[in-house]
């Protein structure tokens, strides 16, 4: 058998050059800490497919949004869980309730506001 015939074939060199994969459309976007994260977030819920999934510290919502986009992109079941006193902490400063009322906003959540 000659060698030539055993090579797999070179891929084109457009396929190379040229990403096949561009990432979901995140519909909360705040150019954050967290922003160049959002499609790892998106793919690790799309691989590994968990039955609950629980956010410490939601802030602005931006990461937990993500993961709850990604579930509801794949058709899953997952249960999205966010916890944050909206209060601050030291590395975040403080800041008021607010925030955590402009995100139950979104969510079928229900607390005072």
């Amino acid at each position: 058998m000659d060698n030539e015939e055993t090579k797999a074939p070179l891929p084109d060199l457009v396929q190379l050059i040229t990403p096949n994969y561009t990432g979901p459309m995140i519909q909360r976007y705040f150019a954050g800490a967290w922003s160049m994260h959002l499609p790892f977030a998106w793919d690790l819920i799309k691989e590994f497919k968990p039955e609950v999934l629980v956010e410490l510290g939601v802030y602005r919502g931006e990461s937990y949004f993500g993961f709850c986009q990604s579930v509801a992109g794949h058709g899953l079941a997952t249960r999205c869980y966010g916890v944050d006193t909206w209060r601050g902490d030291i590395h975040m400063g403080s800041y008021g309730s607010e925030i955590g009322c402009s995100i139950t906003a979104d969510t079928p959540l229900s607390r005072n506001c």
